[in-house]
């Protein structure tokens, strides 16, 4: 059931799918537009002792994390208009945290890196606004899978959040649910000071009764 779960997350974390069957992971990804590109920068974090796991019994090349180096290295030089500008690994206290900066060349790359399937994510220009919507969540955790799925994940991924903000003057954020209607989130999503950001403790998304989606506008 977890991996079924995560999978449902925004494409971008389709990249730490592995971490299933109750590995606690979390991100912070932040998304600045410019003149002459995109970048994003991400930070993800992902439990110790869950990375160990692929390393025994002789699987060391296969780790329980794919989403190294080589990986984004495989992904710019595949993906036309992406470069990976710094990427750095290190424990943390319990957990192994990641640092990856991408630069691209327009938000249509951008779009392509996070959802290649062109399912999760899109980005439009409406009446003079940029507009980037990122679904992060699709079904019901606690219709689906009750009150004990809830407090299992909840208490499995206490301490890892999903963070995702975007930097632009004007930007703004609101989380929509099922049919495009808006969701109060208490907290999650705020604006100021040319940012946009969403946060959720990872436990609460992945759980949560309903669809989540992001749009951003700037």
């Amino acid at each position: 059931m977890m991996y079924t779960k995560v999978r449902k997350i925004v494409s971008v974390l389709a990249l730490f799918a592995p971490l299933a069957f109750g590995s606690c992971f979390g991100f912070d990804a932040e998304i600045e537009p410019g003149e002459n590109g995109t970048v994003l920068n991400l930070e993800y974090r992902v439990s110790s002792r869950f990375e160990d796991t692929g390393k025994l019994d002789g699987n060391e090349q296969w780790p329980i994390f794919p989403a190294g180096k080589r990986d984004f290295e495989r992904t710019a030089a595949r993906l036309k208009g992406t470069r990976l500008k710094s990427f750095s690994s290190k424990n943390r206290g319990d957990d192994l945290v990641t640092r990856v900066s991408l630069e691209f060349d327009d938000m249509e790359t951008l779009v392509s890196f996070l959802d290649a399937a062109g399912e999760d994510v899109s980005y439009k220009t409406e009446n003079g606004k940029n507009v980037l919507s990122m679904t992060l969540h699709r079904q019901g955790g606690a219709s689906s899978g009750g009150a004990e799925y809830r407090s299992f994940v909840t208490a499995a991924f206490e301490g890892y959040a999903a963070a995702i903000s975007l930097k632009s003057p004007g930007a703004a954020v609101v989380s929509l649910g099922g049919g495009g209607n808006r969701i109060d989130i208490p907290g999650a999503a705020v604006a100021g000071g040319g940012r946009a950001s969403f946060s959720m403790p990872m436990g609460d998304l992945l759980s949560f009764d309903g669809p989540v989606t992001l749009e951003f506008t700037w």
